[in-house]
């Protein structure tokens, strides 16, 4: 800081004011907008492999790939929530007042989401019943 004379132990010149509010920054805004834009894209995926089954039924229904493309279904939206879940952790935090950085990629992070979330579970819903259902009618 300043220089101490030898008679004292105080400094000479006065220390600039601390502003504890900005002690640490962190980037955890972003890091959780990145964590719902891939749970997003997990349900992205999700749809389009269900798209693309689809097509491929149209010519030749093989039971055995599409109760297997059901279940990795599942494991991708268990994933996605999962990822949306940890996003809302880390923006929440990304939001705290005492973080300036990314407040704004935290508030659209939290809001994605909470909006994947709630469709991993509506998603998740539709792909349980789904997988119930091929499994009752492989075992005819």
């Amino acid at each position: 800081m300043g220089r101490t004379r030898y008679d004292d132990d105080f400094d000479d010149l006065p220390r600039p004011p601390r502003d504890d509010r900005h002690e640490a920054p962190t980037t955890m805004g972003m890091i959780g907008f990145i964590l719902s834009a891939v749970s997003l894209g997990l349900l992205a995926v999700v749809v389009v492999l269900y798209f693309a089954l689809k097509q491929e039924e149209q010519q030749l229904v093989i039971h055995q790939r599409t109760r297997l493309l059901y279940y990795w279904f599942g494991v991708l939206d268990i994933l996605s929530f999962f990822f949306a879940l940890f996003g809302i952790v880390l923006c929440a935090r990304g939001l705290s007042p005492s973080n300036p950085l990314y407040r704004g990629w935290a508030l659209m992070g939290l809001l994605f989401a909470i909006l994947e979330l709630i469709a991993s579970m509506f998603l998740g819903v539709i792909i349980a019943g789904a997988i119930l259902c091929v499994e009752v009618v492989g075992n005819r």
